[in-house]
C-alpha cells in the first residue's frame, strides 16, 4: 500500500506541473498511468488486507466454536476425563468445578444444535497469557437459547507455513458461564482465576475448590 500511495502522489504532482507548464513539459501520459496504476495498486492491496482480516476472525471463531462444542459434549456425556483434555486441565485436577459442570449439563438436559460467538475482543491476561474473550450464543435441540461469555487463551501456531489458516492461533478454553431458561446455568473454569464476565456485566467467578 505504501507504495501505491507514493505513485499516486508522485502521478499527481507530476500532472498539476505538467498542467502548469503550458507546453513547456511533457509527459502527461506517464503522469496519469503512475497516478492510475497506483490507486489500482492501493484499492488491491486493502481489499486483500480486508479479505485477510476477515478470514482470521471467521477461522478464529469457528475453532471457538469447536471448542466450546467439544467441552459441551463430554460434559453431556459425563466424560470428566474429556472435559479436563478439552480444557487442558491436569488429570483430577478441579474436581469440584468438574463434577458441577456436568451435574449441571444432565440437569439442563442441553444438547446443543448451534454454537455461535462474536463481538471477539481483548481481555484481561491471565497468569501472564494473552485472552480472548467472545460472546456466545448456544441453540439448543430443545429449542432453548443459552447466551453468556467465553475466554480463551490463543496459543502460537504449532507450524507456520505459505498459508493463512497455519498463521492463525489456535485457541483453547479457559471458561465460559451461559445462562438459559429460567436462569439455569452452565459454567467452568480451567483455573481458579475466571476469564470473562457474565451477561449482566458482573463477574463470573467460580468458587474455588482446590
Amino acid at each position: 500500500p505504501p507504495l501505491g500511495l507514493v505513485a499516486m502522489m508522485l502521478g499527481f504532482i507530476a500532472h498539476f506541473r505538467i498542467s502548469r507548464s503550458e507546453g513547456r513539459m511533457q509527459g502527461r501520459a506517464y503522469a496519469l498511468w503512475g497516478l492510475g496504476i497506483g490507486a489500482a495498486t492501493s484499492f488491491i492491496w486493502l481489499s486483500l488486507w480486508d479479505m485477510a482480516g476477515t478470514r482470521f476472525l471467521e477461522t478464529l471463531g469457528a475453532r471457538m466454536e469447536a471448542e466450546i462444542r467439544l467441552v459441551l459434549d463430554a460434559g453431556r456425556e459425563g466424560d470428566d476425563g474429556g472435559v479436563r483434555s478439552a480444557m487442558g486441565i491436569a488429570p483430577g485436577g478441579r474436581p469440584l468445578v468438574i463434577e458441577r459442570f456436568i451435574g449441571e449439563m444432565r440437569e439442563g438436559g442441553v444438547d446443543a444444535w448451534s454454537i455461535s460467538v462474536s463481538n471477539l475482543r481483548q481481555g484481561q491476561s491471565v497468569q501472564g497469557m494473552s485472552v480472548m474473550e467472545v460472546d456466545v450464543r448456544l441453540d439448543a435441540t430443545d429449542q432453548s437459547i443459552w447466551t453468556g461469555t467465553a475466554g480463551f487463551v490463543l496459543q502460537p501456531p504449532s507450524s507456520i507455513r505459505l498459508d493463512l489458516d497455519s498463521m492463525i492461533s489456535q485457541p483453547r478454553l479457559q471458561s465460559f458461564k451461559l445462562i438459559g431458561p429460567d436462569g439455569r446455568s452452565l459454567r467452568i473454569t480451567s483455573s481458579s482465576t475466571e476469564v470473562g464476565s457474565s451477561p449482566d456485566g458482573g463477574s463470573a467467578s467460580l468458587d474455588d475448590d482446590e
